[in-house]
């Protein structure tokens, strides 16, 4: 019963916190919102993604948005999984059927985190790589699709 209620609660919270930022708030203050009732648990990870950030040469920022935009910081997956069972993790790696990308560590690990991380990295060395005049802004739009 205590877990049941646990999960009525989580379920209200975010409730509240995605109809106040969808019709009180738009664009990035909408964002600012979510990352705000995401805080507490992204800060679970927080030691995890400092050293993934670290190592890929990635602002820690830029991997916490892609969390907090992605899965809630983990709230919205089923065992890890999100978009209908198509995506993995708490950056949401495509793994459709496990076509794309084969998932690496669990959901929440330190090794997913990196592998997904990676996978982001490629993406915008490709866009500079087809687009080396781009502003790095722009380099950064093409990858978050």
């Amino acid at each position: 019963m205590g877990n049941n209620k646990s999960v009525w609660f989580l379920f209200i919270y975010l409730f509240v916190c995605l109809f106040v930022c969808l019709f009180i708030f738009t664009g990035v203050t909408a964002s600012h919102k979510l990352a705000e009732c995401d805080l507490k648990r992204m800060n679970e990870y927080k030691h995890l993604i400092v050293e993934v950030a670290q190592y890929c040469e990635m602002d820690p920022a830029v991997i916490c948005g892609i969390i907090s935009r992605e899965s809630r910081a983990g709230a919205t997956l089923d065992n890890g999984w999100g978009d209908h069972g198509n995506a993995f993790g708490l950056m949401q790696a495509s793994a459709h059927r496990r076509r794309y990308h084969q998932p690496v560590g669990a959901w929440d690990s330190k090794e997913h985190i990196r592998q997904a991380t990676d996978i982001l990295v490629y993406f915008i060395n490709a866009i500079k790589k087809k687009f080396p005049r781009w502003p790095k802004e722009h380099h950064f739009k093409g990858p978050a699709l």
